[in-house]
């Protein structure tokens, strides 16, 4: 339990690093950055609590947010299996945050969509 706590905590520096840049505008901007988080309960917990400490406004949890929730968000963090699996009811609503320039950060085996052409067109490379 304490190696997985760690691994945890590695990933939550990591993704804060990957996102050090889009907090550090929003420590110049008026409003603070919107954050959405999917991914399992214990990193999105640990990740939600960094960046709200860092002056970030974050929801989530372990399931995907609701498709209204894309348009009140300026990125999308997905972390793990939970971050992987986007239904594809779901998938021009993620479209649509992309494209209107919304933020996309995949974490672990959330790069790993099930849809790799999708995949291929959000983040511009796909694994299987």
């Amino acid at each position: 339990m304490a190696i997985r706590r760690s691994l945890t905590q590695l990933t939550t520096l990591l993704a804060c690093g990957l996102l050090g840049f889009v907090l550090a505008s929003a420590v110049r901007a008026a409003d603070p950055v919107r954050v959405q988080i999917c991914g399992d309960a214990a990193f999105s917990a640990d990740f939600k609590t960094t960046l709200q400490q860092r002056g970030a406004r974050v929801d989530g949890g372990a399931e995907l947010p609701a498709d209204a929730a894309f348009d009140n968000a300026d990125v999308l963090v997905l972390h793990g299996e939970a971050g992987a699996k986007v239904p594809a009811e779901r998938r021009a609503a993620l479209e649509k945050f992309v494209k209107r320039g919304g933020g996309l950060v995949m974490l672990n085996s959330a790069a790993k969509f099930a849809d790799a052409a999708l995949s291929k067109q959000l983040i511009g490379a796909a694994w299987s």
